[in-house]
């Protein structure tokens, strides 16, 4: 360990690091004598898994039907931009395919489908360029 002057935290190497997480990890397995409570972990993390996966599928569930994301944001306890970031994404094809699919959904709406879209700039060739092909046929 190595610390630059007494104003600075230290700076741990990686291997400083390990050694501390070596010695907490080996020096703490005896304090657990009841294996259940890492039994009952394991369910709560299993449990937590489940239910982000109910929330997630109740949330995309709730939006085809109209929902908001305000309203299932309000529902989760967090803002609509939180909730349309957590359930729709961040990254550029994720952005682009869930706008593809609000087209799709609008050109049903108004009675029609994709052969009825007059003009299709295809970008896929730009994308690719740029090392990422987020646009899909939606044809």
């Amino acid at each position: 360990m190595t610390n630059a002057g007494t104003s600075n935290p230290p700076a741990w190497s990686d291997a400083d690091a390990e050694a501390i997480i070596d010695a907490f990890d080996s020096g703490s397995d005896h304090l657990v004598t009841h294996t259940d409570v890492l039994t009952d972990l394991r369910a709560a993390a299993a449990s937590l898994r489940s239910a982000e996966h109910r929330i997630e599928a109740s949330a995309l569930r709730a939006h085809r039907a109209g929902a908001s994301w305000g309203m299932i944001g309000t529902q989760l306890g967090m803002t609509r931009q939180d909730a349309r970031q957590r359930f729709v994404g961040t990254d550029l094809a994720s952005q682009t395919a869930k706008a593809f699919e609000n087209l799709g959904i609008a050109l049903e709406a108004a009675g029609a489908t994709w052969e009825h879209v007059v003009k299709w700039t295809d970008m896929r060739a730009r994308f690719g360029a740029m090392g990422s092909t987020p646009v899909r046929d939606f044809t």
